[in-house]
């Protein structure tokens, strides 16, 4: 490999490095054992997110499950990208 190869790959890794330690870690959600309805569900996500100072990224889930989840399989998917399901 070459020198001005290696020099972009060790770059690149930086900013990859930046970009993960710049976003918030998902918070956890004790969703295991609760009511399944969904809105339930959404509401102990959303609250999780919330306490953990991500009240942009709650209103961001919601909008994004009552604008394009078209199951409650979907609704779930999305959820779990937010929050640390257990």
């Amino acid at each position: 490999m070459v020198q001005g190869e290696n020099n972009h790959l060790q770059t690149i890794g930086e900013k990859m490095s930046n970009v993960q330690q710049e976003q918030p870690q998902k918070p956890k959600a004790k969703l295991i054992g609760a009511d399944g309805n969904v809105f339930n569900l959404i509401t102990i996500a959303g609250r999780a997110l919330k306490q953990n100072g991500q009240r942009e990224k709650a209103d961001e889930m919601y909008r994004r499950i009552t604008k394009t989840a078209k199951s409650y399989d979907e609704a779930l998917v999305i959820i779990m990208e937010y929050v640390d399901v257990h």
